[in-house]
């Protein structure tokens, strides 16, 4: 099901965000089963050419700057990953009843 105020935008702009409720934002944050198949394979290509990545000694900026991107994409991806096996779980947990604590009012929903 798709939340009404996904129409609805905080503010409209390249970052623009949504009010979505806690519920909304676990459901959102869980990848399908080919979604992070997709993912996966994108996080292994962009650690094989970070591990093959060779150092220029005539362009010491141009590893760097490569190494860095790429080790930024390779973080977005595993935090991607993660948030939804998180979310996958915390969902398991509040349907089996087993999940307390402190964060435990962000699955009443």
């Amino acid at each position: 099901m798709i939340p009404s105020n996904l129409d609805k935008p905080i503010k409209v702009s390249t970052f623009t965000s949504y009010d979505l409720s806690a519920k909304d934002t676990i459901e959102g944050q869980i990848l399908s089963t080919l979604q992070e198949a997709v993912l996966q394979n994108e996080l292994v290509g962009l650690a094989e050419e970070k591990l093959n990545l060779k150092y220029d000694a005539n362009n010491p900026l141009t590893y760097l700057q490569r190494e860095a991107e790429l080790q930024g994409q390779i973080g977005l991806l595993i935090y991607l990953i993660e948030v939804s096996n998180c979310s996958k779980l915390g969902l398991q947990d509040k349907a089996s009843g087993i999940y307390e604590g402190e964060d435990a009012g962000l699955y009443n929903y």
